[in-house]
């Protein structure tokens, strides 16, 4: 199974995960398919197309990520703006914060197709 996370880039240094639900997901697993490709569309290249309905490939960014490591980099970035304090004090809220990681975090997995047909 594969499951696909698609969204906008906040820099070409990021990739963006998905959104976190919540405090839940400092401890449970987000992803329950074998792998996930998060896809990252290029936030000015796809503002511009957004009512055409015309945006190629190469405006788009593929990580096919293992549930494994998918799992363990998303709970780590949660775990991480959790625990950066806030200026004013106390607590991130978890709820919509869009989850983000460095590029290099996961760049072995930056179009990464084969790793789907070798784990049959």
């Amino acid at each position: 199974m594969v499951q696909v996370k698609a969204g906008y880039s906040p820099s070409d240094e990021q990739v963006y995960l998905t959104q976190c639900k919540g405090e839940e997901e400092l401890t449970e697993d987000k992803f329950a398919s074998d792998f996930v490709v998060f896809v990252n569309i290029d936030r000015k290249v796809g503002s511009a197309h957004e009512h055409e309905g015309k945006l190629s490939f190469e405006h788009l960014s593929f990580f096919v990520v293992p549930r494994e490591v998918a799992n363990r980099v998303y709970r780590e970035a949660v775990n991480r703006e959790y625990e950066r304090p806030l200026r004013t004090g106390g607590r991130r809220k978890l709820g919509n914060m869009a989850v983000n990681v460095s590029v290099e975090t996961l760049l072995e997995y930056k179009d990464a197709w084969t790793l789907m047909q070798e784990s049959q």
